[in-house]
């Protein structure tokens, strides 16, 4: 409306105008929106994906450092493995011969080995899991025979008088000698381990004693059998604390030291024999 003539005034708009109007807000600014929107999405997504691939790398990072840890785990199980074939090669032969299954250690792998069991993980880690499988089987398998051998092995050297009987010094070694009664040369069965009178003699292994006698010129004497052909006997005994057929363990106090018969003072007269051959009791002797 104006002012001055009072007439109300109308606007004039173009029908192309407002045509082009709604077509603009129809479609053009669905699309204008659409656009900006997509340009938001795309630029999170670029966001999304460096994060990922930076997670993708420390992963990758990490998976090789364990595949490393791995493999090097295998590696000491294998060597694990090999150690304990080679105890008992030189267990069972004494010469050291690696037997047979040991040939299987190393080198290429059979194709359950190669095979992928584990799923999703990695061919290098599932190579090393193999690896380790395949070792940890080798020693569990060799675990109740070792053991075997290793407790066959303790009874024996349980057997063996590989201790001093007595505590004392050496007076008399194995071999020729001159007698301390005529001067002349003689041999010497056994050695002397000179001792206070009633110093304890222990039993130098597990054995079974076969005899308690007096004379001979070894006064009271104890001889024992402790298997594998080997014999001992202990001689000029004070006292006696074992029997005929009694079984004694390594450690026991067998008797105590004496001057009983040709003796020129308190001393334990020591001999061994090995398919009834006196032998050189320090060629036993590893332990006080």
């Amino acid at each position: 409306m104006s002012e001055a003539t009072g007439k109300t005034r109308s606007l004039h708009v173009p029908s192309t105008l407002f045509f082009s109007l709604v077509i603009f807000f129809v479609a053009v600014l669905p699309v204008l929106v659409w656009l900006v929107s997509y340009s938001c999405i795309i630029k999170k997504q670029k966001g999304e994906i460096a994060e990922l691939r930076n997670k993708n790398r420390v992963q990758a990072e990490k998976m090789s450092a364990l595949s490393s840890h791995i493999k090097e785990i295998a590696r000491q199980l294998e060597d694990l493995a090999v150690f304990r074939l080679e105890i008992k090669a030189v267990s069972h032969s004494g010469k050291g011969k690696i037997p047979y299954e040991l040939s299987g250690m190393g080198g290429g792998y059979s194709s359950s080995c190669l095979k992928n069991d584990h799923g999703d993980i990695p061919y290098p880690l599932s190579e090393s899991f193999a690896r380790i499988e395949r070792y940890i089987a080798v020693v569990k398998n060799s675990e109740n025979e070792l053991f075997e051998l290793l407790e066959s092995r303790k009874a024996y050297l349980a057997k063996i008088p590989s201790r001093w009987p007595v505590r004392g010094y050496l007076s008399s070694g194995f071999g020729y000698r001159r007698s301390p009664f005529t001067g002349k040369r003689e041999f010497h069965r056994g050695i002397d381990i000179s001792a206070r009178s009633g110093t304890q003699v222990m039993a130098p292994a597990d054995g079974i004693v076969t005899s308690v006698a007096r004379g001979n010129g070894y006064g009271l004497n104890i001889t024992m059998r402790h298997g594998y052909g080997i014999d001992t006997r202990y001689a000029h005994l004070k006292k006696v604390f074992v029997k005929k057929g009694q079984f004694v363990r390594r450690g026991d106090v067998i008797a105590l030291v004496g001057n009983s018969g040709r003796s020129t003072g308190p001393h334990l007269h020591y001999e061994i024999h090995l398919n009834r051959i006196a032998m050189n009791p320090m060629r036993f002797i590893r332990h006080k």
